[in-house]
């Protein structure tokens, strides 16, 4: 999400190629060094350990964090004021949601003043499948309007199908029609997973103080270019 504030994605669409070294990722790597490192205006230790997710739920939940960037999951499923693991009776009158700007107005990627991104699962047909006609009337039925709706009693939250209503929740709705058409996907492609864990070690190279923001960048350079090859890969010239 920083990194869309700052300009681009990860991966350039158009290009089909992935951005392994920018001004932006060279910002984007600067702001962590400045919030864990420079300020210490951030929890270094949940950005290391496994669980720190859950960690800075649990913190949240007793007051003890001021901001946390998460979505519409953690609304609905981890502070949920019956059902969450970490659950604040009080959500609804003590929690409130921003968007994530920009660096600057109209800075952001698509030249927005707001960025998101969505997704994290989905359902694909395996190309090797010996029944590629029935696993797509598996899929279609799955995500049949009335299959949805009926998950929706069970997990109500923002459904890929825009004919399926959103949850009776202000929050819900207003990420529905204000955040979700800003925001964008991560890359659906068999090498994601292997760059996004270059990506979190980048990240993880400046918060725990291992190398300096041109130096995490080099190293995650090298990485990617090394996984998806030379010609799969951009670098924008420094300023």
């Amino acid at each position: 999400m920083a990194l869309l504030g700052a300009g681009h994605h990860v991966y350039d669409f158009d290009e089909a190629k992935w951005i392994v070294s920018s001004p932006a990722i060279l910002e984007t790597l600067e702001l962590f060094k400045t919030i864990y490192i420079d300020e210490g205006l951030g929890e270094v230790r949940w950005q290391l350990v496994q669980n720190g997710r859950d960690l800075s739920f649990e913190a949240f939940s007793k007051g003890e964090v001021a901001m946390l960037v998460e979505g519409d999951y953690f609304w609905r499923g981890p502070i949920a004021p019956e059902t969450g693991n970490y659950a604040m009776a009080n959500r609804n009158e003590v929690v409130n949601f921003a968007m994530m700007p920009a660096k600057e107005p109209g800075s952001g990627y698509r030249g927005q003043d707001f960025v998101s991104a969505s997704g994290g699962t989905g359902y694909v047909l395996n190309p090797n499948t010996a029944h590629p006609d029935l696993a797509w009337q598996l899929l279609t039925y799955m995500f049949s309007k009335d299959s949805v709706d009926a998950l929706q009693v069970l997990q109500p939250r923002i459904r890929a199908r825009t004919d399926v209503s959103v949850p009776n929740d202000e929050v819900m709705t207003r990420i529905a029609s204000e955040v979700l058409p800003l925001s964008t996907i991560r890359p659906q492609l068999p090498e994601y997973n292997q760059v996004s864990a270059q990506i979190q070690l980048m990240t993880e190279r400046i918060v725990s103080g291992e190398m300096t923001p041109m130096e995490a960048m080099e190293a995650y350079d090298a990485a990617v270019t090394e996984i998806v090859g030379e010609d799969n890969v951009i670098r924008i010239p420094l300023d």
